[in-house]
């Protein structure tokens, strides 16, 4: 029984060695994930992967890409989208400058201009309403429900809430 015992701790040792030996790949991709710095969108290198994780390799690379091209995307709806209110808010204050001119020189402010401070303002809040907007709508893509029916009528509603101060101020 004493030498069962001794095989058995031989056997469970060499078990023990080439279980680590296996899973090396395994632990030295994790220590290479969590080397890297947060918001890194760089590609693993498939070539250089143990051949026993390319697979989730090329999926994680997928996965960066398509991240990566979000990220991108984001960006460049917000840079376009602040170039847009600050061209409008420079408007703005120009027009602002010219009526406090008028003013000052005794002449009332003209009502074309009023309105074109009013006109740049209703583009500002479009611009705004539209960013409020793709933010509920990119929150609700987040939280989405899994593809099956949708509840159209829930949704019809949901909606109507929501641009319904929107309508009034357009007098629709």
């Amino acid at each position: 029984l004493r030498r069962h015992l001794h095989l058995l701790a031989v056997i469970y040792f060499f078990l023990f060695v080439a279980y680590r030996w296996m899973i090396k790949p395994l632990f030295q991709f994790s220590a290479a994930l969590e080397a890297r710095q947060p918001g890194s969108l760089e590609k693993f290198d498939e070539d250089a992967a143990p051949k026993e994780l390319a697979t989730v390799i090329h999926a994680l690379n997928d996965y960066v890409q398509r991240l990566n091209h979000t990220l991108q995307s984001y960006e460049k709806f917000v840079a376009d989208t602040a170039h847009h209110l600050r061209n409008s808010f420079a408007v703005i204050d120009s027009q602002v400058n010219f009526a406090r001119r008028a003013a000052i020189t005794g002449n009332a402010p003209p009502q074309d201009v009023l309105g074109a401070i009013q006109a740049t303002l209703a583009r500002c809040t479009r611009v705004i309403n539209q960013l409020l907007m793709l933010a509920v709508l990119d929150q609700k893509q987040k939280t989405a429900v899994p593809a099956g029916a949708v509840p159209l009528a829930g949704i019809v509603t949901e909606v109507i809430e929501e641009l319904a101060p929107l309508g009034l101020q357009q007098d629709i």
